[in-house]
């Protein structure tokens, strides 16, 4: 039988990989719905309040920012959290063992590969090369996100394994998404409401 303490560790565990899908996910549908508030605003009322336009745009910056802010929490917790010795204590107990949830190495020294060769070509004097830069950079910056992402649903897949083997309950992820999702869309409404 597991104490508390053992419980709420590992609840913690697979909250973590969760909040990082999530705030990554998230951030990148914050972005289309500032981008999409300022184009009702501009269209559907006055168009001349630029209050209301800055007051969306910078809600959506600031969400946007938030929810970057908790995925890189996330992802710090996940390696704190999957270091443990009491991690792989728990795991061992449990009926499934988890394999260890690591970023490919491999992978990542192509995707940092790429975005300096990117950066390097978009301080070239060669416009065609800054273009190809840029593209390059912008590139491995969204293979490291699918990767990030792809290690958050490993960890996810591991810690619920473990969770279900000792009967703990846990938070779904579709519950977590969907939340992280909408609030933000909740939120521009309401601003674009009061102003």
């Amino acid at each position: 039988m597991l104490e508390i303490k053992e419980i709420k560790f590992l609840k913690r565990c697979s909250l973590y990989p969760k909040l990082l899908i999530a705030g990554l996910v998230s951030m990148l549908t914050s972005g289309f719905a500032a981008i999409l508030f300022d184009m009702i605003v501009a269209i559907g009322s006055d168009y001349t309040n630029d209050t209301l336009r800055s007051i969306v745009d910078v809600t959506g910056f600031g969400i946007m920012i938030a929810e970057g802010v908790i995925g890189i929490i996330a992802l710090i917790c996940i390696k704190v959290a999957y270091t443990n010795p009491k991690f792989q204590d728990l795991a061992d107990g449990a009926y499934e063992v988890p394999a260890d949830p690591t970023l490919d190495k491999d992978v990542m020294t192509g995707v940092s590969a790429a975005a300096i060769g990117g950066r390097m070509l978009k301080r070239s004097g060669n416009s065609t090369a800054n273009s190809v830069g840029g593209a390059v950079s912008t590139a491995a910056t969204a293979v490291g996100l699918l990767v990030i992402i792809q290690m958050g649903f490993d960890c996810m897949k591991n810690a619920d394994a473990i969770c279900k083997a000792y009967g703990i309950k846990v938070i779904r992820m579709k519950t977590l998404l969907l939340s992280f999702i909408f609030v933000p869309y909740v939120i521009i409404t309401i601003i674009t409401n009061i102003f």
